[in-house]
């Protein structure tokens, strides 16, 4: 059985004295992109019935980014567009299994 939404917490565990961070996952979504940044080391799988639950990742405390408030980006017609053909065109050139051809 796996844990409820409310039960997939993230904990951020860091002191003053030491240059990284813990960080503890039971988000399915963040312990994948966790997994697949370099920075971030998995030190512990949490296991229940054989299937991972939670993860542990050290990671240097400065890529820790806190923001004070949230930024919203005012783009004009003409530049969603740009930005929308460039990303078809990205898309067009990847293959199925994800590799993009040149």
């Amino acid at each position: 059985m796996g844990l409820t939404l409310y039960e997939q917490e993230t904990i951020i565990n860091m002191n003053r004295e030491d240059d990284d961070m813990l960080v503890y996952t039971a988000d399915p979504a963040l312990m994948r992109r966790l997994s697949k940044l370099a920075a971030y080391k998995k030190v512990k799988e949490y296991r229940n019935g054989g299937k991972v639950i939670a993860m542990d990742f050290t990671a240097d405390k400065k890529l820790l980014f806190l923001r004070g408030k949230v930024l919203k980006m005012e783009l004009s017609e003409e530049e969603k567009m740009k930005r929308a053909e460039k990303l078809k065109a990205a898309r067009s050139a990847k293959t199925h299994d994800g590799v993009v051809e040149k």
